[in-house]
């Protein structure tokens, strides 16, 4: 293994389908000032009222999605994983979701622990965002923060307009 990851972020998904967990998950993507632009008491209670129903309607609607391995998004993120295994020669290749698990915490401070000493972040959002980009590098720079880990970050950045991409979207249709 050599000291150069590559992490692959994604945004998330509820660890699984019951209520509790979809709250929790709920929970954590709106509180993110990234994705409700409020001031953090309007936000705590417009966020607390959708979750006196919202949790039960969501967890519905992905009981009707979730595929036997578990959330399609984690899913299909691993696959991923596997599959740039193959092609990224510098180390180990991860994931982490923004909201829910694998979190950017629990990878970062694996990875560090690991002897990683620059995690490449590649956000799996082909267009830029704050709700998207930002929130995932502002959340990495916070967990190195916080846990002190000396990683360097470098940030891939957004490919709606690499011809690659663009074919791979063509090819798919």
């Amino acid at each position: 293994m050599t000291d150069h990851a590559l992490l692959l972020v994604n945004l998330g998904s509820p660890a699984s389908t019951s209520v509790a967990d979809v709250r929790r998950y709920l929970n954590q993507f709106l509180m993110d000032p990234y994705v409700i632009d409020l001031p953090w008491p309007v936000r705590r209670l417009l966020v607390s009222l959708i979750l006196i129903k919202r949790p039960e309607q969501s967890a519905h609607a992905y009981a009707s999605i979730w595929w036997e391995e578990g959330s399609p998004l984690v899913v299909l993120t691993r696959r991923l994983q596997q599959a740039m295994g193959a092609h990224w020669a510098h180390g180990p290749v991860e994931i982490a979701m923004r909201y829910g698990e694998p979190s950017l915490s629990t990878v970062l401070q694996r990875l560090a622990g690991q002897g990683v000493t620059k995690v490449t972040l590649a956000p799996l959002y082909p267009q830029f965002a704050d709700s998207t980009v930002t929130t995932v590098i502002e959340q990495a720079k916070a967990v190195v923060a916080e846990h002190k880990l000396a990683l360097q970050m470098p940030v891939l950045r957004p490919f709606y307009d690499q011809p690659l991409y663009i074919d791979a979207l063509v090819a798919s249709a």
